[in-house]
């Protein structure tokens, strides 16, 4: 199964961000959502839906009416030890 890592900073356009996430999932893609403070707070005020910090892919999951078995993982922002914030994660490059 393909994986792919999504990143939400605090730019506006934090609803095409999420619309990726849906439609990766749709896909049958393993996604991982990274959103910065900034990326939250912006998401919160653009979209109505502020990603909490308990059960932040379930919720988000919700928010975007999808499956909770969809292959969702949200990285906690500052999380050093997280896999995603690892050279050797395994997410790879696209090749366009």
């Amino acid at each position: 199964m393909s994986t792919c890592m999504v990143v939400i900073t605090g730019a506006s356009g934090s609803v095409y961000g999420l619309r990726l996430v849906e439609q990766l999932l749709f896909a049958g893609v393993e996604v991982t959502l990274v959103a910065t403070q900034a990326g939250r707070q912006v998401m919160a005020y653009e979209t109505g839906f502020a990603l909490p910090d308990e059960d932040a892919a379930g919720a988000l999951l919700r928010f975007l009416e999808l499956a909770p078995t969809s292959g969702l993982r949200v990285a906690e922002p500052g999380d050093l030890f997280d896999r995603s914030a690892s050279g050797t994660n395994g997410y790879q490059n696209p090749r366009l």
